[in-house]
């Protein structure tokens, strides 16, 4: 059985084709548009598995497991060219739901796609906080 995957904040997933060595599973993303191209993209078949909707609302309880994530949360409160208001900033916290992800299903590997800054953001510890 090929690897089972997910998106969160798909905007960086529902660009490209989906290779034939990972099957789908599920993926949110919080614009219409996103999620209209992630399903032309990868799903077309199965529409239904993408979740169009904030992320903070997920049940994470009622989606399937999973063995990979990529995770492509906003980078606005982390660029090195904004206010860099991490946590602090109305996106920041969303970094927290792939990190909800990855310790309720554990998957065997994941791709957390942000800007530089991150390392920097409050003070250096916004990887260290989860």
């Amino acid at each position: 059985m090929w690897p089972r995957r997910t998106s969160l904040c798909s905007h960086n997933s529902g660009n490209r084709k989906q290779g034939n060595k990972i099957t789908h599973k599920w993926a949110n993303d919080y614009g219409k548009d996103t999620c209209d191209t992630y399903i032309h993209n990868i799903c077309p078949n199965n529409p239904e598995t993408v979740i169009c909707g904030d992320v903070r609302k997920l049940d994470l309880d009622k989606l399937e497991p999973i063995d990979a994530l990529a995770f492509g949360f906003p980078c606005n409160d982390f660029s090195v060219v904004g206010e860099q208001k991490g946590f602090n900033g109305t996106f920041g916290p969303l970094y927290t739901y792939g990190v909800k992800i990855l310790n309720k299903h554990k998957p065997m590997w994941f791709l957390a796609e942000n800007v530089g800054g991150l390392k920097s953001a409050n003070e250096g510890s916004a990887l260290k906080k989860y």
